[in-house]
């Protein structure tokens, strides 16, 4: 892995800030709440903005901790696929976290209802959640499935022991 100065301290400078963005949000919407049933909504900002904190702790620390023990080449000579990779990959953790946060409270509502509910029906508010897992896990799978059926679709086209209708 690959960064440069600049770049490191960029990604130290937008960890910092995403951790007092998130902080700023979060402390008004802890402190305000009472015992009453939050609203989705609320839920969702909690765990977005939790998302954020979390990982921009990690990846700072992460960070960090490359800097310190040389395990990343801190001093890349221009802007290399090596160094874009890198930076890349630290930015695309925040909104991967806080899509991962959202995806998995899908997964607790859905099991929260289904365990509740005797039938389900797409119909039914709880769906959207069903829905929400469903569509992550297609978008995040796609490459590989996408793959598979490059390399197994034409066995699945023949009869076996048939390639292109012939024995």
């Amino acid at each position: 892995m690959a960064l440069g100065r600049f770049d490191a301290l960029f990604l130290f400078l937008l960890y910092l800030v995403s951790l007092l963005w998130a902080g700023y949000r979060l402390i008004p919407l802890l402190v305000g709440l009472g015992q009453e049933v939050l609203p989705e909504l609320i839920i969702i900002e909690i765990l977005g903005f939790s998302a954020l904190a979390g990982s921009a702790i990690f990846y700072a620390r992460k960070l960090y901790k490359a800097g310190i023990n040389g395990s990343y080449d801190f001093s890349p000579e221009g802007l290399t696929v090596n160094r874009l990779s890198t930076i890349a990959f630290f930015i695309l953790r925040i909104p991967t976290a806080v899509a991962i946060s959202l995806v998995l409270y899908g997964i607790w509502r859905i099991s929260i209802d289904l365990a509740i509910q005797n039938d389900f029906s797409a119909g039914k508010a709880s769906s959207r959640y069903l829905f929400l897992v469903m569509g992550f896990f297609a978008g995040f799978s796609s490459g590989r499935i996408i793959t598979y059926f490059e390399s197994e679709g034409l066995r699945f086209a023949t009869r076996p022991g048939e390639i292109n209708g012939k024995r």
